[in-house]
């Protein structure tokens, strides 16, 4: 019989689109851990590596503001998994002028306008997709799987299917 040796996988996390669209309100989730579930969706491979793109947040007006200790417990969690690389983006508040919605005109019939504080995560989609591109040139794998909701991902992704097969 034939040594069977199963293809390998690495494993890319949006951190914060995780937690966004999955973790957030399921209290019982949020000490996911990331190397398991990757073993557990793709049975057939060995997963060689996870990276996880996040970024430290800050205290949110109107948040839990002991989000940020919470998030670097997680973190520092993260860090004790043999395969788990965390990579960190920025997280920034910018203040914004935007119209108040529902929208609202003013007496001249122009948009009512706020000043808002934006939070925004920045770095962690340019760090994933440049890390999936130097991992698809220099780290081989029979694969490469992204978990993300964010369309900014396509062109590195469509790059490394059909630039480097």
């Amino acid at each position: 019989m034939a040594d069977s040796i199963q293809p390998t996988a690495r494993v890319y996390i949006d951190g914060l689109n995780l937690y966004q669209r999955l973790l957030q309100g399921h209290p019982q989730s949020k000490w996911l851990n990331i190397e398991a579930l990757a073993d557990r969706l793709f049975p057939d491979y060995s997963v060689i590596s996870v990276a996880y793109f996040t970024a430290n947040i800050k205290i949110l007006p109107g948040k839990d503001s002991s989000s940020p200790q919470r998030q670097q417990v997680y973190l520092r969690a993260l860090a004790t998994l043999p395969r788990t690389r965390i990579y960190l983006g920025k997280f920034r508040i910018d203040k914004r002028i935007l119209p108040v919605h529902p929208t609202q005109l003013d007496d001249e019939g122009n948009p009512v306008m706020a000043v808002v504080k934006k939070p925004e995560e920045k770095g962690s989609d340019v760090a994933l997709a440049s890390r999936l591109l130097i991992d698809a040139v220099k780290c081989p794998a029979d694969i490469y799987i992204i978990c993300t909701n964010d369309s900014d991902l396509v062109m590195p992704l469509r790059l490394v299917s059909e630039e480097l097969g």
